[in-house]
């Protein structure tokens, strides 16, 4: 409907000013850009962004300086998945 998408070009707008911070905030964008259809450059460009977040164990920090832990490496993992990763 003209309605939904109204909402989905809106919601594409804000994720575009959205500035990721942390692993949570990348895991969320990345996922968001995939389920609003946002264009593929912007999806491998928030999927970058995730990767280069992992530390040299293949594991996802919750916060920058932290060690890898079981959630943020799981959520890491699902959203570059939902994006297309295998």
């Amino acid at each position: 409907t003209k309605e939904a998408e109204a909402a989905r070009q809106k919601g594409l707008k804000w994720l575009a000013k959205a500035k990721p911070r942390d692993t949570e905030d990348r895991t969320w964008h990345l996922r968001a850009l995939v389920a609003t259809r946002a264009d593929r450059g912007r999806i491998e460009e928030a999927r970058e962004g995730l990767l280069a977040l992992r530390l040299e164990d293949g594991s996802w920090p919750q916060l920058p300086g932290r060690g890898g832990d079981a959630y943020a490496t799981a959520t890491a993992l699902m959203a570059l998945r939902a994006a297309g990763m295998k």
